[in-house]
């Protein structure tokens, strides 16, 4: 997740558009930490567009910046986890 955060900031910095693709952006677990970190393309295979459709439509973009934050402040992996869990339990 760092290397992303990393790379995210880094493309936006240099106004170079980046997009995530594969298992992690079609993952609605992840959805919200990723629009968080500024990512705004996803590409995922078709099964999965509905689900992670639903979860950015519910999503307060200044919520998910904030706790995106938060999670990638942290360092204990399961820190990590139960503040992912409970942004998810949340939609």
């Amino acid at each position: 997740m760092r290397l992303i955060q990393f790379t995210v900031e880094a493309a936006l910095r240099a106004r170079i558009p980046i997009s995530i693709c594969g298992e992690i952006a079609g993952d609605p677990r992840f959805t919200a930490l990723l629009i968080g970190l500024g990512v705004r393309e996803l590409s995922m295979t078709t099964n999965a567009l509905p689900r992670v459709k639903s979860r950015i439509l519910g999503l307060d973009l200044q919520e998910a910046t904030r706790r995106a934050s938060v999670i990638m402040d942290q360092s204990d992996s399961g820190r990590i986890t139960a503040l992912l869990d409970d942004f998810n339990a949340l939609a």
